[in-house]
């Protein structure tokens, strides 16, 4: 649907950033009238494209006007001298050099940093090249600096421009370094100049304007002649190249080869050509021939998505230093060792999602290997112990291997590795790590060990031999005991974070750790205190279901961020002793997360005055504390009123309510002016939910309030509704005047649901597994785009829809009891909406029917047969119809047969899934027999039902079918396991434990069926 559709029809603001041509706008946007008040920014570097762009409305020009000279010097003097004004004996040169530059952003970004810290000679000379470029060419005067360069950095900047943009850091300059440029002086270079910036993640990034620049002048090389060009990546200018023998001096190739050939197929007399090639990247493909005297300078090779299998045994690869595959179902063991022997150059080998792979390489052919990523092989069950000669390998990353059991103890052998990362792998790995020296960064991030290894493992002793590491993580519940005292000989530590594991004890040499910056111990449940810790902190987080004395934090004054976590919240006899008197002396705090079981709040929160996050749970909040102007965000636990809310929240723009025992809670404009987010959970006393007069309200959740009864919204301007695990909701009332809302999903027992005052932007209404018995006033939403009404038994009425002018999708699935009927003489309901009817009344169903083919044309014998959308129609008893029905079926068989094989190809999607479904399952099995271990003896539960349960759920969550909800699984399963754990201490008997589960997980299930039908992607 384009834009322009809902232009016409609502009052919007729309911006189109960098369009770069009328046909872009077009599409987009179409050639529809605007609704009244409504406006479209278009932001371009080319005037014709409003010149060519006809809309029938009239178009405004305005041409953006140049920085001003005082602030373009202002921004040029921040990168040439470091300060907001040149120095006296620059200042004329400088104005002169702003006003060449044209006042143009990234021209004086570029210009000024360039001229940083060069002498007078060089600035006068960048002054007469400025003046001599075309005053309007941006191009011309970003070319100034780009000829500054020397050959090599040229060289270097092309590339980035042209393949790199996102590439990490490290693998080109392998490429570079054999071409024998200075790469990591080259590319310091680049950045000292702001022509290239690297991501926090170590990638390049570049201004598209730059960018651009270095694509042009490529193309520029030998004009209309692609072949003699340096780089290639045009789809048109690869075919023209690939049949002329004219290609000396193609250094680099990035080929979709779905694209350019139609069979998939590269014969190695395509790529002979390119004689002097380095760099290769294809996607899909295949080759086939003998390119023994073919790529004998390729240096790099990236291949995705193959095609087929290729002969790749008798390539050229002696100068290869990069070799990438991903996707590649194609390569196995014995190709990849043909190739490694071959390639005994490489430093960078990558491996992602190689599924025919089952073992590495013989690692003796390449031992100048420096990094080495196996991520999602799923059948690699096997690393080579000729790994431990790999002297060079600096970084060995291991994700999602699924089948790797083991790691070889030569790995203690890579006394050059310094980053190593274990990720979701069930292995057991040998503590000869711990012994490598040169190791700075450590990741163990939820692996498990095998089940036939030990329960558990403890960090030992030897990682103070550790000198040189800046960051360890580490996230598994195998890890136990305490965190050994040998921590604190680690220097050069920075970032130290333990989750999810029984870790007993922080030592007390934590504090003799200088240049600790973050400290995250999250979920170790069975910590009980802290000691005292560095002063260099600046963020600190702590959840424990064990902890007992609030800690003294006085001294961190560093601290930006601070979370502290009683985990037993609500249901500890002996609650955290202690006080949080310190606060206020922690004036660079930005984010605060206080969850103590009946603590006093603080008092001096006022004085935070750089807060912009707040949560207090499980606080003594009488009276409530006085909050700073600065707070954004607020969430609160466990209060028990609203009514002495702090007058400073008039800037807060979210609200979290969580765990209230309140019967009612009515918010207006008044308290909270500029509130846009309010989220409501578990509060279970809640019946009735009010909320009027909130101009600025856009986003609504209700979820975990079993007693709610009635939600009112009055003067409202909700974007998003959403109501989950609401189970005696009665009746929700939505009452607008001139609000806007696009969107609402609601879960539970609703009896009635009745929009009422006119909803111009509502576009879809969606209701699932609900006891509704009547919806009223759909007619009121007038722009209603998609109604979706599934598995809602106790449905009866729906009014409304016949006014329904703009809807575009109907879909009605088993709602058994609802009657309705279309009066195909007066209804309103577009000719093209999409109408589709399952598991619903034969009368309902047959009123459809009569309006969808009337308005198809269809005559009155073909209306008596199955709707082609009905999920009956696919029963294999459909084949003994009558002659006469099956030949009014053909239509219907042939879409049947299509929706036939999207359910076959969905369902081997499926299959793929399924192993990650049940590893989801077997973790959260497994924490929640882990927090058993804090129920008492006498509420101790039978494992037995709570497997059972397990199981069952198991067998439910197999027969999904659709491969799109697997991460909203995921949310879903983490609020389910966080309610359950917030509920385990009050549970004292055997039967309320498996009533409260087994309550739970039907929720769950019930989750699950409306995920089947992959329609809500907001939640």
């Amino acid at each position: 649907m384009r834009i322009g559709e809902v232009l016409s029809k609502k009052k919007v603001l729309v911006v189109l950033d960098d369009v770069g041509s009328s046909e872009q706008a077009e599409k987009l946007i179409g050639k529809y009238t605007l609704c009244s008040g409504s406006r479209i920014l278009i932001t371009t570097r080319n005037k014709d494209v409003l010149r060519n762009y006809r809309p029938k409305f009239p178009i405004l020009d305005y041409e953006m006007k140049l920085m001003s000279t005082d602030y373009a010097l202002q921004l040029f003097s921040k990168l040439a001298f470091n300060s907001d004004s040149p120095p006296d004996d620059y200042n004329d040169l400088s104005r002169k050099i702003v006003i060449a530059t044209g006042r143009l952003p990234l021209a004086l970004e570029v210009i000024g940093s360039f001229l940083y810290e060069r002498g007078q000679e060089i600035w006068e000379e960048t002054f007469e090249k400025l003046k001599k470029a075309p005053h309007e060419d941006v191009f011309q005067k970003l070319k100034i600096r780009y000829d500054a360069l020397t050959p090599e950095q040229q060289q270097i900047f092309l590339d980035i421009a042209c393949f790199f943009i996102g590439e990490d850091k490290s693998n080109p300059i392998y490429m570079w370094k054999d071409c024998k440029y200075s790469a990591s002086t080259g590319v310091d270079v680049l950045i000292d100049m702001s022509l290239i910036k690297i991501t926090k993640n170590n990638r390049f990034w570049m201004h598209d304007q730059l960018r651009e620049l270095g694509k042009e002048i490529v193309c520029q090389e030998h004009g209309q002649n692609p072949g003699k060009r340096s780089r290639l990546w045009i789809r048109e200018e690869i075919l023209e190249t690939m049949t002329t023998k004219k290609t000396k001096n193609v250094l680099a190739l990035d080929l979709d080869v779905s694209k350019c050939y139609p069979q998939g197929v590269i014969k190695s007399e395509e790529i002979e050509r390119f004689k002097h090639l380095r760099y290769l990247k294809f996607n899909g493909g295949t080759f086939i021939g003998d390119f023994t005297n073919c790529l004998t300078k390729l240096t790099w090779i990236s291949w995705s998505h193959p095609t087929g299998a290729s002969e790749l045994a008798n390539m050229h690869l002696e100068n290869l230093a990069v070799l990438q595959f991903s996707d590649n179902d194609f390569i196995d063991d014995s190709n990849l060792q043909c190739l490694i022997k071959m390639a005994r150059k490489l430093k960078v080998l990558s491996l992602i999602r190689c599924k025919s792979i089952t073992k590495t390489p013989d690692f003796n052919s390449c031992p100048d290997l420096e990094r080495l990523i196996l991520s999602r092989c799923g059948n690699l069950k096997e690393i080579d112990s000729s790994i431990g000669k790999l002297k060079s390998l600096v970084e060995l990353t291991i994700h999602f291997c699924d089948r790797l059991r083991d790691l070889p103890e030569e790995i203690g052998d890579l006394v050059n590795l310094k980053h190593f990362s274990l990720t979701c792998c069930k292995v057991e790995f040998p503590y000869s790590i711990w012994k490598l020296k040169s190791l700075r960064e450590v990741n163990f991030v939820d692996f498990f060990l095998p089940s036939d290894a030990a329960n558990s493992w403890e960090l030992p002793s030897s990682i103070g031999m550790l000198q040189n590491l800046e960051v360890l993580r580490v996230t598994s519940h195998f890890l136990k005991g305490q965190l050994p005292s040998d921590i604190g000989n680690l220097p050069h530590l920075r970032i130290l974070e333990v989750s999810n594991a029984h870790v007993s004890e922080v030592p007390e040499t934590i504090s003799m750790l200088p240049r600790l910056q973050r400290l995250e111990l999250e979920n170790c449940d069975e910590i009980q205190e802290l000691p005292a810790l560095p002063t260099s902190l600046t963020h600190l987080k702590v959840s424990s279901g064990s902890l007992c004395v609030v800690p003294d934090l006085s001294n961190l004054t560093n601290l930006v961020e601070l979370e502290l976590n009683d985990e037993r919240i609500g249901g500890c006899d002996q609650p955290c002793t202690g006080g949080l008197w310190w606060i206020g002396r922690l004036s660079k705090l930005t984010n605060l997360s206080l969850r103590l079981d009946n603590v006093p709040a603080p008092t001096e929160l006022a004085s935070l005055r750089l807060l912009n996050q707040l949560d207090l749970f499980g606080l003594n909040l009488q009276p409530f504390p006085e909050l700073p102007l600065s707070l954004q965000n607020l969430g609160l636990g466990n209060f028990r009123s609203l009514v002495s809310l702090s007058p400073n929240m008039i800037n807060l723009s979210r609200l979290e309510l969580h765990e209230s025992s309140l019967r009612e809670i009515e918010l207006n404009e008044s308290q909270l002016p500029h509130l846009r987010e309010l989220h409501v959970k578990a509060c279970f006393g809640l019946k009735t939910l009010k909320l009027s007069s909130m101009r600025k309200l856009e986003i609504v959740y209700v979820g975990l309030c079993s007693c709610l009864v009635e939600i009112q919204f009055s003067r409202v301007s909700l974007k998003d509704l959403t109501i989950a695990f609401c189970e005696s909701l009665r009746r929700l009332v939505y009452a607008e005047q001139a609000g806007q809302h696009n969107h609402e999903s609601v879960y539970g027992m609703i009896l009635e649901i009745q929009v009422a005052g006119t909803s111009e932007s509502w576009e879809q209404f969606a209701l699932f597994n609900c006891n509704v018995q009547s919806i009223g006033g759909l007619s009121n939403l007038k722009n209603l785009k998609s109604l979706l009404l599934y598995y809602n038994d106790g449905l009866r009425v729906v009014t409304g829809i016949d006014e329904l002018e703009f809807l575009a999708n109907f879909d009605i699935s088993d709602c058994r009891s609802l009657e309705w009927s279309i009066d195909v003489s007066s209804t309103k309901l577009p000719n093209d909406c999409r109408i589709s009817i399952s598991g619903c009344r034969e009368d309902f169903r047959g009123s459809v029917q009569s309006y969808k083919y009337q308005h198809k044309g269809e005559s009155e014998e073909k209306r008596k047969g199955q709707m082609p959308e009905e999920a009956e129609s696919s029963d294999p008893s459909a084949s003994n119809k009558s002659s006469e029905e099956a030949e009014s079926s053909d239509r219907s068989a042939s879409e049947l047969f299509s929706m036939l094989k999207q359910i076959q190809d969905t369902q081997a999607v499926m299959q793929e899934n399924l192993a990650a479904i049940k590893d989801d399952m077997k973790a959260l099995k497994s924490n929640l027999e882990s927090r058993m271990l804090h129920v008492n003896k006498e509420g101790e539960m039978n494992m037995a039902v709570f497997e059972d349960i397990c199981r069952q759920y198991e067998t439910l969550i197999k027969l999904k079918q659709n491969q799109d909800t697997q991460a909203a699984r995921k949310v879903d399963m983490k609020s389910l396991q966080s309610y359950l754990e917030s509920q385990m201490p009050h549970l004292k008997k055997q039967g309320e434990l498996h009533r409260v589960l087994s309550k739970q997980y039907e929720n769950v299930i019930k989750w699950d069926n409306y995920y089947l039908s992959g329609c809500w992607s907001s939640f």
